[in-house]
C-alpha cells in the first residue's frame, strides 16, 4: 500500500474513532448543495424575467408586465400591445438564455467547492429547461418568419396574437 492510501485510511479511521465521521461531513455537504440549489432556482426566475424586461424596454416597449400562472408554474414578462417581429422577438427571447447561461458557466468554471459546482450545474440545468417556453415560441416564429409574422400580447384579455 502506498503512502497516499495509508494517509487516507489513517484519516478515515481517525475521524471514525473520534466521532468526526465521514458520513456526517458528507451529509453537511449534501445539505449545503440542496439548499443552495433550491435558493438559486428560486432566485433565477425573477432575474430571468427582469432581463426580459430590460430587452423589451431596449426594443421600445412601454407597458411591460410580469405575471405567473401558478397552476402550471409558468412565469412571464410580456409587453402589452407591443408588436414584435421575428428579429425583435429573438433578441427579447434569447437575452436571458445567453446572459444567465454564460454567467452560470463562468461560475461553474470558477474555483468553488464540489457542492457549489453541483449546485451551480443544477441551477444551470433548471434555467435551460425553464427557457423552453421562450425557445418554443421562438421556434414557432422562425418556422413562419418568411411570412413576416409578428406577435402582440393583449395582457388585459390574456391572449397572444400571431
Amino acid at each position: 500500500m502506498d503512502r497516499f492510501h495509508k494517509r487516507v485510511l489513517h484519516t478515515v479511521f481517525y475521524r471514525i474513532r473520534y466521532g468526526k465521521t465521514l458520513v456526517r461531513f458528507v451529509g453537511i455537504q449534501i445539505l449545503k448543495c440542496v439548499v443552495f440549489s433550491i435558493l438559486g432556482c428560486a432566485l433565477i426566475i425573477p432575474v430571468h424575467e427582469f432581463i426580459h424586461w430590460i430587452a423589451y424596454k431596449k426594443e421600445g416597449a412601454n407597458d411591460v408586465r410580469f405575471g405567473a400562472i401558478w397552476k402550471s408554474f409558468v412565469f412571464y414578462a410580456a409587453a402589452h400591445n407591443f408588436a414584435a417581429d421575428y428579429k425583435t422577438f429573438r433578441r427579447i427571447a434569447l437575452a436571458p438564455f445567453y446572459i444567465l447561461s454564460v454567467l452560470l458557466i463562468l461560475l461553474l468554471l470558477s474555483p468553488v467547492p464540489l457542492w457549489g459546482k453541483i449546485s451551480i450545474a443544477a441551477i444551470l440545468l433548471f434555467h435551460i429547461v425553464s427557457c423552453s417556453g421562450d425557445l418554443s415560441m421562438l421556434s414557432y416564429m422562425k418556422r413562419y418568419k418568411r411570412r413576416n409574422v409578428i406577435t402582440v400580447d393583449d395582457i388585459d384579455n390574456r391572449f397572444t396574437y400571431f
